[in-house]
């Protein structure tokens, strides 16, 4: 399973380059054995593979099911934002609050700020909630360790990781 995963990682990967000229792919597979050397299992390791798949590649959530389940899906995918908040909260602040605020001002002569305050506050903390939106750390601690170290899943040479 993670052999194909490397497959389809490195074939997404193909033509990328990290600023020191070598090819985009080692960055993922050196993050990958960083969590199989710290005792992540096989899940966490194709996460890692991933989790530059969705915003560097024209990949698809699709695409990444194929090699694992939801939650290597919930790993990588990157929530849509909406001013740095998750999308669907602060698109329904905004819709309740906004609706107030005119009747505030229209109907009972309420200053506006006190509505700004509110609208800002209740971004600003769906914002900070936003920072715990599902990723590859939060899959990590979920997961925990598996207690087992895997077998080294490619040959290292030199300085340059190989599929």
């Amino acid at each position: 399973r993670y052999d194909n995963a490397l497959r389809f990682a490195a074939e997404k990967h193909k033509g990328q380059f990290r600023i020191g000229g070598a090819e985009y792919i080692t960055h993922p597979m050196a993050v990958a054995e960083i969590v199989r050397q710290n005792g992540y299992g096989i899940d966490v390791q194709i996460a890692a593979l991933f989790h530059d798949l969705l915003e560097d590649t024209d990949a698809k959530e699709s695409e990444i099911l194929k090699f694992g389940n939801e939650e290597i899906l919930k790993a990588v995918a990157q929530p849509p934002k909406f001013l740095f908040a998750p999308m669907v909260p602060a698109i329904i602040n905004l819709g309740i609050q906004f609706p107030m605020l005119f009747m505030g001002i229209g109907v009972a002569d309420v200053n506006p700020l006190f509505f700004i305050t509110s609208i800002v506050t209740a971004h600003a903390a769906l914002v900070v909630a936003g920072i715990k939106e599902p990723h590859l750390s939060t899959m990590l601690q979920a997961y925990g360790r598996s207690n087992k170290i895997s077998q080294n899943l490619y040959a290292v040479q030199g300085n340059k990781f190989e599929p």
